[in-house]
């Protein structure tokens, strides 16, 4: 857990090679917690390593065909090499498995907009806002939704009430790339320098 934790500290900050081999050192002492493989899996990602990412994920899915979290992280991995139906098919396994993530909801409602098919991404804002009525919602997911859709002040205003209410999402800001056609707006460098990520 230690190393496991150092690594996701590490990836955060961009540390990249650090983190994927302090990840890599968790799964070796724990080779069947699968979280260690799946977030490993999301180093090598965030590291722009996503051929590596694959096959780690399509090795724990021989130990486990059903756990959610690496069938979204194979989403990520699957969005950044624009294979988007495929990506779309692994967010609705991971909804189902986790019985309604709201990131692997999200997840659809970004890479629909992606693909072009904007009413599908609102449909899912639509069913975000209804599930937030009934459970928290956290403000990155729906603000993952606008960045898809371009609406980029809309998602910036979601990633500011993020800030004013903690979301644990956040740190990973800095280095996952579905962010990064933010990295120039200045209300999104100010979002990274309010949770210390940014100078």
């Amino acid at each position: 857990m230690a190393h496991f934790s150092h690594a996701h500290l590490l990836s955060d900050l961009g540390r990249h090679d650090e983190a994927v081999a302090d990840g890599m050192r968790a799964v070796e002492l724990d080779p069947l917690f699968f979280l260690y493989r799946a977030i490993g899996a999301l180093f090598l990602h965030h590291a722009g390593r996503n051929e590596e990412a694959r096959v780690q994920l399509e090795k724990t899915f021989e130990l486990d065909p059903n756990f959610w979290i690496a069938h979204l992280t194979l989403g990520k991995v699957y969005t950044q090499q624009r294979k988007y139906p495929e990506a779309i098919a692994e967010f609705e396994k991971a909804k189902e498995l986790s019985r309604g993530n709201s990131e692997a909801i999200a997840s659809i409602g970004y890479v629909a907009a992606l693909a072009g098919d904007n009413a599908k991404a609102r449909a899912v804002l639509d069913e975000l806002k209804t599930l937030s009525n009934q459970l928290y919602i956290p403000p990155v997911n729906i603000a993952l939704v606008y960045n898809g859709l371009g609406d980029q002040d809309e998602a910036l205003a979601q990633l500011e009430r993020a800030c004013d209410e903690r979301d644990v999402r956040l740190p990973l800001l800095k280095v996952d790339p579905r962010w990064d056609s933010f990295r120039s707006n200045p209300r999104f460098v100010a979002v990274l320098k309010r949770i210390g990520l940014s100078r």
